[in-house]
Order: C-alpha cells, then sequence, then structure tokens
C-alpha cells in the first residue's frame, strides 16, 4: 500500500561550516557514535589526493571504516508511515587502497538498529571488484549488477537506489552515472526494503560487518521513486551535486500533543508487572528496572548479573506522537516518552541485551497469565542469522511449573510456546501470515491459559489474530527473562516499551480498550459494566442499587442507556450481559442470591417510589 508523505526531497552537500547540515530539504544527518564522528574528515578536492568533478574542486566527506554501531543515521522529517517507494543518490568515491583490503562498501541500511546487512552494497573483493548488489536480507534475495568493474577506483561515481514496491516489474533498480546497471522484481523481501523514519547510512551490521571507508561529496534522500528518465537526465557526478532536484517540500509539522492516556489506562487495570522503561540513557548492568505494578517483590535488573554488554540501551525513543499505529497517530504517549532499545548479540558473537526477572520468580509462576507490551522490531528478523528472537522466556528450571516463550520467528510471525512435557497437546501457537517487522510500533498482547497452546490468545494492536497449533520443543531460558533466551544467543534485536504483565486473563474489551487509549479512541464498555474493567458482576450491579433513581449519573454511576437516570431499564441492561467478560465456566453461572436478590428488588424500588 502506497503511503501517502510528501515527496520531499532532502540534499546534503558538505559544505563547511555545518557540514552535515542539509543543503535543502528537512531530514537530518548525524554520527552514529563518537568513534565515527572522530574518525569522520571534511575536505576540498585538490585533483591531487582527490579528482575534481566536471573540472572543479567540491567539498566532501571522509567516511571511516565502521561496524554495525557505527556510520551515520538519517532522519526523516515527515516521520510516520514506512517509505515503501523512495530514491536514495551519492556522488562517491572509493579510494584504490579499499580494493583486495576491505569486502564490500555498504551504502545504507533499513534497519534503524543496523544489525542487518545493508541493502545496497559495492563488492571490493578482487574477483568482483567494482559490482553492486542489492541485499533483500536473505542470499536468495540478492540483485547482482550486470557486470563486475562498474565502480572504478578513486574515480567519482553517481550511484542511484530507487525503490517502489508496488512496482508490478522492477521494484528495485540500481544506476551509475545515468545507466540503469540492476533491477529485479521480488515478492520475497520487501518488506526489509521499506524504509523506516531513522536509517543508517555508510555501514554495514551483518554477521562480519566489513564496510570500507571512502568520500561522498553529495547524497540526496527523494521520498518517492524516481523514473528511470529522471535518474538518466541526472547523469554522472556534478559539481553542484544534486542541486538540479531540490525540492525541500513543506517544512515538517509538529506532530499532536501527546497524553499519559496509555500509561493512565494500564495502570487502571492493575498490573503485576509494569515496566515503563522510560528510564534515561546510561543504565548499566544490574541497575534495577523500575516496577510501576503491585508485584513489588520483583526484582528486576538491566541485564543479568556477571554478562558484561547484556543491558537494553536505555533512553531510546519509544512510540510518541509522531508515529502512528492502524494509521493513527500514538497521542496516547507523551512526545518524549522513551524506551529499551535491544540490540541482539552485540557485539557480533557477544552477549546479548536482556532484562532479567530473576532465576525463579515464583510470583510469576501462572497457569493464566496476560503479558502486553509495545514492540519495534525494524526489519531484522533475518539479521545475525538468528531464526528465532525470544522476547518472553520463562526459567528452565524443573520448579519453574508454568512454561510460557514468546518468540518473534524469522519469518516475521510471532509464536508462542507453552510447557515442554504437557499432559496437553499441542504446546506451540503460531501466526500465519502476520508481517510484523515492519519498523513500526504495534502493541502485543499475549495470553497464557494453560499448558494446552489451543488456549492462547494473541492481539495485535488490539485486534485478536488466529494461530495456527502444533506440538512443539521447548527452549527457556536460564532465567526469567525479556529480550533473549540464553546470553548470547536468541536475541531479539529492535526496541520495546510498556511492558505489562497480569495473573489473569485480560477480556477483548480491555485490550481494546487500551490500544485505543493509544490511538487517543473512545474507549469501549460492555452494557453494564459500570466499573469499566471488561467484567460485568456483583460489583457493577452494587454500583447501579446505590445510585437507584438518580438523575443526572454517568455510565459509571450505573446508568447504561445514557438517559439521565438510573433506573429499571438500566437494571434489565445489566442482567442481560450479566457475565460478560468472565471466564467460560462463570459467565453463564447464575448470579449470588444476594445479587439475585438486588437485581429483582430493583424494580420493586422503583414501583415503590412511584406510587409514592
Amino acid at each position: 500500500m502506497a503511503t501517502s508523505l510528501p515527496a520531499a526531497t532532502t540534499v546534503w552537500d558538505f559544505n563547511p561550516p555545518s557540514y552535515l547540515s542539509a543543503s535543502s530539504g528537512h531530514a537530518v544527518m548525524d554520527y552514529r557514535g563518537t568513534t565515527t564522528e572522530s574518525n569522520t574528515y571534511f575536505s576540498y578536492a585538490d585533483d591531487f589526493n582527490v579528482p575534481y568533478i566536471e573540472g572543479q574542486g567540491v567539498s566532501y566527506m571522509s567516511f571511516p571504516q565502521s561496524d554495525r554501531s557505527g556510520g551515520f543515521s538519517v532522519s526523516r522529517a515527515y516521520n510516520g508511515p514506512t517509505l515503501d517507494s523512495y530514491t536514495l543518490l551519492w556522488d562517491i568515491l572509493v579510494p584504490g587502497n579499499s580494493f583486495g583490503t576491505y569486502s564490500y562498501m555498504g551504502l545504507f541500511n533499513t534497519d534503524p538498529v543496523g544489525n542487518n546487512d545493508s541493502e545496497l552494497f559495492i563488492d571490493l573483493r578482487s574477483a568482483t571488484a567494482g559490482q553492486l548488489f542489492v541485499d533483500r536480507d536473505r542470499d536468495n534475495g540478492k540483485v547482482y549488477s550486470t557486470s563486475t568493474g562498474i565502480i572504478q577506483p578513486d574515480t567519482w561515481h553517481r550511484v542511484v537506489f530507487a525503490y517502489d514496491e508496488n512496482d508490478p516489474t522492477e521494484d528495485v533498480r540500481v544506476f551509475v552515472d545515468g545507466t540503469k546497471v540492476a533491477a529485479s522484481d521480488s515478492t520475497y523481501g520487501e518488506i526489509g526494503l521499506r524504509l523506516p523514519g531513522t536509517f543508517p547510512m555508510f555501514q554495514d551490521g551483518g554477521q562480519d560487518p566489513d564496510h570500507a571507508p571512502g568520500c561522498v561529496a553529495s547524497t540526496a534522500l527523494v521520498e518517492r521513486a524516481m523514473t528511470d528518465a529522471e535518474i538518466a537526465a541526472l547523469g554522472g557526478p556534478k559539481a553542484n551535486g544534486f542541486a538540479a532536484i531540490y525540492d525541500p517540500g513543506d517544512p515538517p509539522v509538529a506532530p499532536p500533543a501527546g497524553t499519559n492516556a496509555y500509561a493512565t489506562a494500564l495502570g487502571a487495570i492493575n498490573p503485576l508487572v509494569y515496566f515503563r522503561l522510560n528510564e534515561a540513557a546510561g543504565k548499566v548492568v544490574p541497575d534495577s528496572v523500575q516496577n510501576d505494578g503491585s508485584l513489588t517483590t520483583l526484582a528486576a535488573t538491566w541485564g543479568t548479573t556477571g554478562y558484561t554488554n547484556t543491558a537494553p540501551e536505555s533512553g531510546a525513543e519509544g512510540p510518541n506522537p509522531s508515529w502512528t499505529a492502524a494509521g493513527e497517530p500514538l497521542v496516547g504517549f507523551e512526545t518524549g516518552n522513551l524506551a529499551a532499545k535491544f540490540r541482539g548479540r552485540f557485539p557480533d558473537n557477544a552477549n546479548s541485551d536482556m532484562l532479567d526477572l530473576g532465576a525463579n520468580p515464583t510470583e510469576l509462576d501462572l497457569e493464566t497469565v496476560t503479558w502486553s507490551f509495545w514492540m519495534n522490531s525494524g526489519n531484522t528478523c533475518s539479521a545475525s542469522g538468528e531464526s528465532n528472537k525470544f522476547l518472553i522466556s520463562t526459567p528452565r528450571d524443573a520448579a519453574f511449573v508454568n512454561k510460557l516463550v514468546v518468540v518473534l520467528t524469522a519469518s516475521s510471525e510471532i509464536k508462542i510456546l507453552t510447557d515442554e512435557t504437557a499432559a496437553e497437546t499441542p504446546n506451540e501457537a503460531i501466526t500465519t501470515g502476520l508481517q510484523i517487522a515492519d519498523s513500526q510500533w504495534h502493541h502485543i498482547v499475549v495470553v497464557r491459559n494453560g499448558a494446552n497452546a489451543a488456549n492462547c490468545v494473541l492481539y495485535v494492536d488490539g485486534v485478536a489474530v488466529g494461530l495456527t497449533t502444533m506440538a512443539e520443543t521447548l527452549a527457556e531460558a536460564y532465567s526469567y527473562r525479556i529480550g533473549t533466551s540464553g546470553s548470547n544467543s536468541s536475541s531479539y534485536t529492535g526496541w520495546l516499551d510498556e511492558i505489562a504483565c497480569w495473573n489473569r486473563e485480560l477480556s477483548s474489551t480491555e485490550v481494546s480498550n487500551l490500544f485505543y487509549a493509544a490511538i487517543g479512541g473512545e474507549p469501549i464498555y460492555a452494557p453494564g459494566d459500570a466499573t469499566k474493567n471488561g467484567i460485568v458482576d456483583a460489583a457493577d450491579a452494587r454500583i447501579l442499587a446505590t445510585n437507584w433513581g438518580q438523575t443526572g449519573c454517568t455510565w459509571g454511576q450505573g446508568d447504561f442507556n445514557k438517559d439521565g437516570v438510573v433506573n429499571a431499564l438500566d437494571a434489565s441492561i445489566l442482567a442481560a450481559n450479566w457475565g460478560f467478560g468472565q471466564a467460560s465456566e462463570n459467565a453463564t453461572a447464575v448470579p449470588e442470591p444476594t445479587v439475585l436478590v438486588m437485581l429483582f428488588a430493583l424494580p420493586l424500588m422503583l414501583l415503590r417510589r412511584q406510587r409514592r
């Protein structure tokens, strides 16, 4: 589905004094760390060390070799939905000594965390030097240029990458000096090429990151796919860079004002655990995770004791009004809302980021349990060779009875696993066709109802998702962990926020209302639910009885038909919905005698008042 964002253009020419400031447009470029900043240099082509462009000296940036944590970040001014149509352009020079010394030069990466392989590479290996290829995040998704030697050493070239997911024949096109050198259409890996709000440039984040240094005189981001004719007309590198396509578009509009509605709505339904993850940057192993839930004895930590670099990055940008979910701005979060950034195995083959809830927290050993959280996984499902990225994992300790593992799979599905040796089978429930790794924030709610996975429930953005069940082997963590199972394996990559847990099943109404609170929508309550807790029961009947005959009452006081008075009509609404939201064995149960008396007495009370 095509996005409707402005087709704005941002151009960087790396001119002094503010070298990374855009020459035109509103996107922002910055360093992805102090190592890149301290090893980046700005200079002027003198035709001795660096050749002229069109016979003229130009300003240029010399960027360093970097790993997955380095390079530069580009933040689009019009943040929101990922772009499924865009063009990236570079006037670039690969130094002769980079050929054969390094394997590749990665030009950009659609994974905001930077843990995936880059999407467009220049191959610098001796046998295939100068060839370009597009990496759709899997080997069978690569798109190669027509020949080697297209990129020459110590030579300025204009490289253009154009992507249009909805093009029927060529969703990917690559050009060098105005000539198309690669093109392909494939349904495989399309989500992995959508451009998020912030993305890395001049960086590689694969298993063996080996990004070569180089020089760039100008680069541009066009928030639409340019046509073949437009790109051909640009030709090769120009002394004035991409001045021909300056089109900054309208200035960015401030996002809607945010509120604390989501946190308020979640707190109102009394979670055992509530990690808002709103802590500032700088949390390290084993700092305590702030828990705003009722289970105050839970000793959760950032990372796990004894393993360095296992604390996620605190203080990362969380869901806020500049992001959308289901097409609506997330106005139920404050503008400065923070989250935790999980970096997977970082650095390579070392330790994994996690939140550690303890070796055997018996208070969370629950037959029925609900977990809720917000996640933005980028498009990292296939990164670092991880087939399953653990979101939640109970400990493998035999004393912990009620097992639960929640996984993001390599195919962008959500998988829920329960007990390994359960008497009931199956013990796995998995989605089909979910495709959740799209660089957007999503609200996830997982319900475990016993060992039989057929009783599990999954909600995505407030809506129940179908699950397929089967028998599967269960692999748990060494402790109760969020973000991984081991200390250096099965690691989640992306952002998590607002993690909460209950010792009961949330009703579908409660789940929907949480999501509506995030997008500023009106909550939905079952008729008769005066307490607004998703259940129609004796507590609601007592409220109705207390306010019987009163005028000017609200829903919360028993006026369910909103006619301004609490009377027999409201009593009949409550009676008709009695048991809503309760477990099936209780939902049809006859109310307790005292409640029955209360319900049947209400009409009599009304008649007596009318006779007076």
